[in-house]
């Protein structure tokens, strides 16, 4: 039995807004693809040198660098909606990402706005969802 990556969806599109066609160049990038990857394993990298007790200073350069990549994957996730549109929500890893990306400005927005979240700690929640996001790392391997 053999196991085959799903090819993945070449958008041809003949007339558009320069937004759109500029957003399928990038998205269909493969440097692209490879920075997003490289930023998913160094935020787990960050991720992981959280400990208890931690010294403040380390851990404000820590939660600088989580917000850095939350932007990073927010961008990426504009990005792929403004080239895909509907197709970008066909595809179970994007929709994973595009989960992972507002429920973490979700949880954002709550903090900022003193809003306690009643199903446990928010930050703690959204760690375990981001490291999910190594999982991404298989529809990368052929």
């Amino acid at each position: 039995m053999t196991y085959e990556a799903k090819p993945s969806e070449i958008l041809l599109v003949k007339s558009t807004t320069f937004l759109r066609l500029t957003a399928i160049k990038i998205s269909q990038s493969h440097v692209f693809e490879k920075a997003i990857v490289l930023c998913i394993i160094l935020n787990t990298v960050v991720m992981a040198v959280i400990w208890f007790d931690m010294d403040e200073s380390i851990s404000d350069v820590t939660d600088l660098i989580n917000q850095i990549f939350i932007l990073i994957f927010t961008f990426e996730a504009i990005i792929k909606v403004v080239a895909m549109k509907k197709l970008y929500f066909k595809d179970s890893w994007n929709i994973f990402d595009f989960t992972i990306v507002v429920s973490t400005l979700l949880i954002i927005l709550l903090n900022s706005l003193d809003i306690n979240i009643p199903f446990g700690e928010g930050p703690f929640i959204l760690r375990a969802l981001r490291i999910g996001r190594i999982l991404r790392l298989i529809k990368q391997a052929r």
